[in-house]
């Protein structure tokens, strides 16, 4: 989807197209995660984020403006959920609260077009990285964001 036909899907999931939204999410769901998986370092709680995020995005497509960068909208409120869960966490394991009951730990969502060798190249690839430099890999091979824009969004030169 080029960005046209992206201020287009949000414009309709700002009229409450949930056809829209599942498109959006067909179509991104796998660069948001690896962009929360970036930040939080745990595929688990990355999908939890993916889930919040697109819940946000239906919630506030109205407040996008058409004609600005929607990846960077998109990945600015992945980076805000991601943080949130990792701020989240740590107050969890400062109070001793966090339980983990699940018998095994999940596995990444796949996209059905996706060899599950390819998507573990990739993940081996990026955790050789550290944080900062995953998501600047992420934002701009998988995300399409220059230079400029992932460092406004990071908050870097």
């Amino acid at each position: 989807m080029i960005d046209g036909d992206l201020d287009a899907c949000i414009a309709r999931i700002a009229l409450s197209d949930k056809e829209a939204l599942k498109e959006l999410y067909d179509g991104y769901r796998h660069i948001v995660f690896l962009f929360a998986q970036s930040v939080l370092q745990d595929a688990g709680r990355a999908e939890d984020t993916v889930q919040e995020v697109f819940i946000r995005l239906w919630a506030n497509a109205r407040s996008y403006r058409a004609g600005t960068n929607p990846m960077a909208w998109i990945f600015t409120i992945t980076r805000n959920e991601a943080v949130g869960c990792l701020r989240k966490s740590r107050r969890e394991l400062a109070c001793d609260f966090e339980v983990d009951d699940s018998p095994e730990p999940r596995e990444a969502a796949e996209t059905p077009d996706e060899s599950v060798q390819s998507r573990l190249g990739v993940e081996e690839a990026l955790s050789l990285l550290n944080g900062h430099e995953r998501q600047i890999v992420v934002l701009h091979v998988l995300g399409g964001l220059s230079y400029r824009v992932i460092g406004r969004l990071l908050n870097m030169p």
